[in-house]
């Protein structure tokens, strides 16, 4: 018999009685077909399973007296995974990590819509790190719907409401109902204007099928930054008309306008301003470590989260080099941390659906191959 480590008796004494012919966990039921279900993972390293998801979740919370007890809510919410298995293996594309939940369908308010993945194009190849999803709407209508029978939650989406209503705003027109297309949060790099002591910028993408009321939310934007004595100026760059706020002394901190007639962008930087609306030659989509990390990964999916380590590490070392004071002798943790670090190409991520009742969560890290 294998040697059984427990420090409770009791898991030992089962695992005895299943070598010697009593029913096993995997002989049970769904749990045997949880067992039964293949990863599809080249070279496994481990698996791990959860037949009981919400069983799990209430047991690590109750085991933890530090932790608050769960809202009946968040319960009602934790029904809908039933069971969830994880794996980790190694092909050659680098080191995949797999989650697979299996959930009630009629427990599952937000419906799985493919992500067309069209606006990775309006960045440049030269993006270090990009999350891309869409329907941001939808979720904010399934989060009021949660809501009713949550009262926590109701609670902070009136605060959101009183908060924006007094910046003569209204949440749900003029910020998410008319964020009905894609969306993407770039990061990148640069070493210019006041975005010259980080080493990168941000941009946020939104495509909507209603420019009319997103531009009114954008003139609303406009008249509060003025009132607080930034200085709001309509001007043109690489020939096209974009919004720049500035602070004086400091300068452009923040632009938008229109890529095209659906795609508003929001830059931190006035470098990013111009970087967003030069046609991005080449795009980030076709970039070769942003192909090598999709291509690995299923392509219907929710989104992409997406970061180029190498970009990122020339900009972490930058900072580093900047404000770490010269010692004889670097840390060994650190050093240890940014070797592991530097080993790695790219990570990326995505979720999808494979049925209506499993859900795949997929990670991918390629590794350098130098």
């Amino acid at each position: 018999m294998p040697n059984s480590l427990s420090e409770d008796l009791k898991p030992v004494q089962l695992a005895i009685d299943s070598y010697k012919g009593e029913p096993s966990l995997a002989s049970k039921g769904n749990i045997a077909k949880l067992f039964s279900q293949d990863m599809d993972l080249l070279n496994p390293v481990a698996k791990f399973y959860i037949p009981d998801y919400t069983a799990f979740v209430q047991e690590m919370v109750a085991n933890n007296p530090g932790v608050a007890p769960l809202p009946p809510a968040t319960l009602e919410q934790l029904q809908a995974f039933k069971s969830v298995k994880m794996g980790v293996g190694i092909d050659d594309v680098g080191i995949r990590l797999k989650t697979i939940a299996n959930v009630e369908p009629s427990e599952i308010q937000v419906e799985f819509q493919p992500n067309p993945g069209q606006i990775i194009s309006q960045f440049p190849a030269s993006t270090m790190m990009l999350l891309t999803g869409n329907g941001i709407r939808q979720g904010w209508e399934t989060m009021i719907q949660s809501a009713q029978t949550d009262p926590q939650l109701q609670q902070g989406l009136n605060s959101l409401r009183s908060a924006a209503n007094s910046i003569n705003l209204d949440v749900d027109q003029d910020i998410f109902g008319w964020m009905d297309g894609e969306f993407a949060i770039g990061v990148i790099p640069s070493t210019e204007g006041i975005l010259a002591p980080i080493g990168f910028g941000g941009v946020i993408v939104f495509q909507t099928s209603d420019r009319a009321t997103a531009q009114t939310t954008l003139t609303k934007l406009d008249r509060l930054a003025q009132q607080n004595t930034i200085q709001v100026s309509p001007t043109t760059v690489q020939g096209q008309s974009v919004t720049e706020w500035t602070i004086p002394g400091q300068g452009t901190w923040l632009g938008h306008g229109w890529l095209d007639q659906n795609s508003l962008f929001i830059a931190i930087g006035e470098p990013m301003v111009e970087t967003m609306l030069v046609n991005p030659e080449p795009s980030l989509d076709q970039s070769e470590s942003f192909i090598r990390v999709t291509e690995a990964l299923p392509e219907s999916n929710s989104g992409y989260f997406y970061l180029d380590m190498d970009k990122t590490m020339i900009v972490v070392n930058d900072f580093i080099d900047k404000t770490t004071p010269d010692t004889p002798e670097a840390d060994p943790d650190t050093q240890t941390a940014l070797a592991i670090l530097n080993s790695v190409q790219g990570i990326g991520g995505t979720v999808t659906q494979e049925n209506t009742s499993t859900h795949i969560f997929e990670m991918i890290v390629t590794l350098e191959t130098r």
